[in-house]
């Protein structure tokens, strides 16, 4: 029993919470808004058609009629019967006799005994009459006088019975066609039993798929975002871009500024580097350069002055125009500024390799979006298991549902639908094919008598000539007087028979009807809600209650029972209802504190949540949706039932509260990194004597070009060469060489140094453009990291807050947007209930209309023909006496009968 409440308050819990034969067509995402698309469909609403009308076909006035008759013998309502059987009745002798029999059902007890008096005296009647007929008395005395009233006695007769004959018939007919009508029912039933059970499968399968969509469909798209919104890339985007934009104006990009300056403090020493290495070089190549120049100068004098020595040499040679003045360095880099000092601090900053510690900063602020997912992602996991099993419960609640509908419930009631009511149905044909045999016999025994009633009018009418003296009747009258002795007869043999039958039937259908009265009109559910509106209106009689209660404390049952009697007197009993009321609308009549129904379907809980079968009806007539059709608005707080915090578990908040990451401890420039911008500010640098570097480097290296002379040189060789004498050719020799010499001092020293100084230039140039203000930049780039650091400390905290908490806000609102959705179907489309109403009527018609109209109609047409039996025996046999031949004439004298003579033809019929 236990187990069956549970899964009756789960499957209830799920048809309102949660549809379908409509749009299946998943949400969509508007920003942060759910777009449902949920389109059910409103074809079919109403259910599938289900005929919840009766069709008397034309018999409706006669089940009226029936009705009616029911109504007046069972005038009152049975519930302060039923409360009596329910509180003890005590001696039950006493409670049939005085209660059941003399008060409820007094008028039924009444129509009861009247049937068994008229089933045990029509025998003895019938018997007495016989022996009364032998002894030629009642019409036995085969004589007739000729009176002159005769043919006005006759005719007025011959009217009553035809009325009485036609009534009869009329009953007999009404009896043939209820008798078929009660067969047509069991073709009835299979239809209306087979479209109660399609409309409640279509109900189901409608309804069933209507949550199925919410659980399958709009359940999971919800999980699914908040999967997705707290995924990494998402969470990146949603969480740790926005903290990083509000700290990067802060935090990252002083930390990039340090960052330029470690690679600006790389530059320079480099380019220090360069410069004394340049430096040295030009200086070790001046001495070389001089050493070279002093030794060709040396040559060239000692060419010349031997050239002049000789007239023919000089005269003939050029040895004069060689300028040997142009021997000389004109850029002297041994004196340059030595800058080995700054270089030696700019490498000690450099091996500080505070570019890494200030790239860890960076590294450290950039990735916040990292840290963030990073110390989440355990979080994150439990929220993920937590949306998993969410998602799992409710599908394995779908499948549940699905499995519940179609396997123990669809499946069922389709078996009963293919298999086990055509079995019914071919049981039911069977012996109803004996009930109506045996309906058709008792009918054939009333016609019987109907016929003979008839033929006897027909034949008496047609056949009777009043000239004719009653001993010379003609035969086709005589028949009718026959026919009518006959039907006489039969009404005595078969009334005892008929009435018990009809009895016993009525016994059966009179209660009946009167349940379904109530049933059909409402009263047994519309008059539950007067309690409340009785409990204030018996306030006003409480003056009564020492009269008329005076053994009954005070209270609102006794001054209820007062105005109740009050309008039992007044005859509104049937419009207040107010001992129905006082029956099925107070919850301790059904055992126990609490409304059976709201304990039954709603759980012990909320069995004191009012639960009206009635109420819960109307609304299904109105096609309302289950969940404001009945009281489980009251008994189900949807809202607090679908918290999307509940169903991911009761740690859910904490745990998306607990992605605020603490970022106070993110450090932007470590002490090394500052103090390494200290003594970046102190390294002289900007001190520099840039100036005398661009003065050196920008005059010549020689104060001539060596490779012109040269060339000179070269020439005049040749000259020396063309004279040939020995003289001649040694100066050539040495003319030759120091050429040469010449031109490797330029190729291999004057060159490179040109290119060095010119490299040295560059360096000097790019030095002085970064180094010159390196100070300020140091000192400005430590004081924002401080600041940074700063606020860091103190604002990162609310910067976090803020951000989770939009995004915790967003996350759940998914979850909200669900739980209004949810609620929005359950009050506006999901499970409407106007097939309930219609499986309601249909199985209220077929059973009080379409099952037990013909029924009463049946039995009473053989009871309202059998009112007629007593009649149309007095008059069959008043009128027989005028039809049939007599055997004896009688003279009809004033004030006394004459002697009377036997014919001479007697009649052989049986008196």
């Amino acid at each position: 029993m236990a187990s069956t409440m549970v899964l009756t308050q789960s499957l209830l819990v799920v048809f309102i919470c949660v549809a379908s034969y409509g749009s299946c067509e998943e949400p969509t995402l508007n920003g942060s808004e759910i777009l449902w698309n949920d389109k059910f469909d409103k074809k079919g609403e109403e259910g599938t058609g289900l005929k919840t009308e009766y069709d008397a076909k034309g018999l409706q006035p006669w089940y009226n009629f029936a009705n009616f008759f029911i109504s007046i013998v069972l005038n009152k309502e049975p519930y302060d019967l039923v409360l009596k059987v329910k509180n003890g009745v005590g001696d039950t002798t006493d409670f049939v006799k005085n209660d059941v029999a003399l008060g409820y059902a007094l008028g039924m007890t009444i129509c009861v005994g009247l049937g068994f008096l008229f089933i045990i005296i029509m025998p003895i009647v019938g018997l007495c009459f016989c022996c009364c007929r032998c002894c030629g008395n009642c019409g036995g005395d085969m004589s007739q006088a000729d009176k002159p009233n005769n043919n006005c006695k006759r005719a007025v007769f011959g009217a009553i019975l035809t009325v009485i004959t036609l009534m009869m018939l009329s009953c007999v007919l009404m009896t043939f066609v209820c008798n078929d009508r009660m067969s047509d029912t069991v073709d009835q039933m299979v239809d209306t039993s087979k479209g109660i059970l399609n409309e409640a499968i279509f109900f189901i399968n409608r309804t069933v798929g209507e949550v199925d969509k919410v659980l399958v469909v709009d359940f999971p798209f919800v999980t699914e975002q908040i999967s997705n919104e707290i995924s990494d890339e998402n969470l990146t985007i949603s969480v740790g871009a926005p903290i990083l934009n509000e700290l990067d104006a802060v935090s990252v990009k002083p930390i990039e500024a340090v960052q330029r300056l470690s690679d600006t403090t790389k530059q320079m020493r480099n380019q220090l580097e360069v410069i004394t290495n340049n430096s040295q070089r030009l200086s070790n190549l001046t001495e070389e350069l001089s050493s070279g120049l002093n030794k060709s100068r040396t040559n060239l004098d000692e060419i010349k002055t031997n050239c002049t020595k000789n007239s023919s040499l000089s005269s003939n040679t050029s040895c004069g125009d060689i300028d040997t003045s142009l021997l000389v360095t004109e850029a002297n880099f041994t004196n340059l500024p030595d800058v080995s000092q700054q270089l030696s601090n700019v490498q000690e900053v450099v091996n500080q390799d505070f570019e890494k510690s200030a790239q860890e900063g960076l590294n450290e602020a950039k990735n916040i979006p990292s840290k963030v997912i990073n110390d989440t992602s355990s979080i994150r996991a439990d929220i993920r298991t937590q949306i998993s099993d969410a998602s799992k419960t409710v599908s394995n609640l779908s499948s549940d549902l699905s499995n519940i509908a179609n396997d123990n419930i669809i499946s069922r009631l389709k078996t009963w639908r293919d298999v086990e009511i055509p079995k019914i149905k071919d049981y039911a044909k069977q012996y109803d094919h004996y009930r109506w045999i045996a309906g058709v016999g008792l009918t054939c025994m009333l016609l019987l008598i109907v016929v003979l009633m008839a033929l006897g009018l027909m034949c008496g009418i047609c056949g009777h000539d009043k000239e004719t003296a009653p001993t010379n009747r003609g035969t086709v009258s005589n028949m009718g007087g026959l026919s009518l002795m006959a039907a006489t007869g039969f009404c005595f043999i078969f009334a005892s028979l008929l009435m018990l039958l009809a009895t016993i039937c009525f016994v059966l259908g009179a209660p009946s009807q009167i349940v379904c009265k109530s049933i059909e009109t409402g009263d047994l559910y519309s008059k539950l809600g007067l309690k409340q509106q009785c409990a204030s209106f018996c306030g006003t009689f409480n003056f009564i209650h020492m009269i008329t209660c005076p053994r009954v404390p005070v209270g609102i049952d006794c001054r209820c029972q007062v105005v109740s009697d009050f309008f039992h007197h007044l005859g509104l009993t049937d419009t207040l209802g107010l001992d129905l009321m006082l029956v099925l609308d107070d919850p301790s009549f059904w055992g126990s504190d609490g409304y059976i129904l709201s304990r039954a379907i709603l759980g012990e809980k909320n069995k004191d949540v009012p639960f009206s079968i009635g109420g819960l009806l109307q609304n299904c007539r109105e096609n309302k949706p289950l969940y404001v059709a009945g009281p489980f608005a009251k008994a189900f707080n949807i809202s607090d039932r679908l918290n999307i915090e509940k169903l991911l578990g009761n740690d859910s908040k904490q745990n998306f509260e607990d992605l605020k990451v603490n970022l106070s401890d993110v450090e932007v420039l470590s002490s090394e990194t500052q103090r390494s911008l200290s003594n970046l500010s102190d390294s002289g640098v900007d001190n520099i004597d840039f100036g005398a570097f661009l003065n050196e480097t920008s005059k010549g290296i020689t104060a001539g070009n060596l490779t012109e002379l040269a060339e000179n040189v070269t020439k005049l060789a040749l000259e020396f060469r063309n004279i040939g004498t020995p003289e001649a050719n040694d100066l050539a020799n040495k003319a030759n060489a120091t050429a040469q010499g010449l031109r490797d001092l330029d190729t291999n020293v004057v060159q490179v140094m040109a290119k060095l100084a010119d490299d040295l230039g560059r360096n000097v140039e790019d030095l002085k453009g970064i180094g010159s203000n390196i100070k300020v930049e140091a000192n400005e780039a430590l004081m924002r990291a401080q600041e940074a650091q700063e606020n860091i400390r103190i604002n990162s905290s609310k910067t976090v807050d803020e951000t989770v908490s939009k995004f915790i806000n967003r996350v759940l609102g998914f979850g909200y947007q669900f739980t209004d959705h949810v609620l929005s179907l359950l009050k506006d489309d999901l499970g409407r209930c106007k097939p309930v109403a219609n499986i309601y009527d249909a199985s209220i018609a077929f059973t009080c209309k379409q099952a037990l109209y013909p029924f009463n109609g049946f039995w009473f047409s053989i009871g309202f023909c059998l009112l007629f039996f007593i009649p149309a025996i007095i008059f069959n046999v008043k009128l027989a006496k005028h039809y049939r031949r007599m055997s004896y004439e009688r003279d009809m004298e004033y004030g006394y009968d004459a002697e009377m003579y036997e014919m001479g033809q007697t009649s052989s019929l049986p008196p």
